[in-house]
């Protein structure tokens, strides 16, 4: 086929064709791209905001208990970041746990703690930050549910070095009444547990606390 009969031909048409979708298409995504693209420092303020009432900007991070692992109940939690003021009386906790809710699925939150005289004290806020896909029924962990964990009946274990629980998170089947936190969604509750907790043994660890 010569050159300009090809030119002519359907064949062709049909290249240009997909050729100008495809560059339509992708202009299209590049502009989406830029227009929904969230910075972390974007996300981090937004999670600030929700959480805590001070200059976020002043807060500190600490390094030394990023990446550290915790295990309660048989459900570990990681923290993903650690930020105080600049008295250590407020704890800023991102912490995830990991791989223990449904269907082996993980859910990250942001728990808000309290110091006083160099012990966890209280856990004043928790927050939803993330999770992933798999946790079907995330939407029964509302925020009325994760403003629980600041009750004043869970003082003592805050304070004492205790840790939240519920039936799918052990095979211990006398769990402490003062412990068992557990929403309608008790697999996907079962991550959450595993997060606040990692989240009270970061503290305890870092600054000697009950429990530490």
């Amino acid at each position: 086929m010569k050159l300009k009969e090809f030119l002519k031909s359907s064949s062709f048409k049909c290249i240009v064709v997909l050729l100008l979708i495809a560059l339509v298409c992708g202009t299209i995504l590049a502009v989406s791209n830029d227009l929904f693209y969230v910075s972390d420092q974007e996300m981090f303020a937004r999670s600030m905001a929700k959480i805590y009432t001070g200059d976020a900007s002043a807060l500190v991070q600490k390094e030394a208990g990023i990446n550290k692992v915790y295990s309660t109940y048989d459900c570990e939690s990681v923290i993903l970041d650690v930020r105080t003021d600049s008295t250590e009386k407020t704890w800023l906790v991102r912490s995830k746990g990991n791989k223990c809710g449904y269907s082996n699925g993980s859910v990250i939150l942001w728990v808000s703690l309290s110091v006083e005289g160099g012990q966890l004290s209280g856990i004043n806020k928790v927050i939803l930050d993330d999770y992933d896909s798999s946790q079907s029924l995330i939407g029964a962990i509302t925020q009325d549910f994760l403003d629980g964990y600041a009750s004043s009946k869970y003082d003592n274990l805050v304070k004492g070095g205790g840790h939240f629980t519920n039936a799918k998170m052990t095979k211990t089947e006398n769990i402490p009444a003062t412990e068992a936190v557990a929403s309608g969604a008790s697999f996907t509750s079962k991550a959450v547990n595993a997060a606040v907790n990692g989240a009270m043994d970061l503290v305890r660890e870092m600054t000697g606390g009950a429990g530490a």
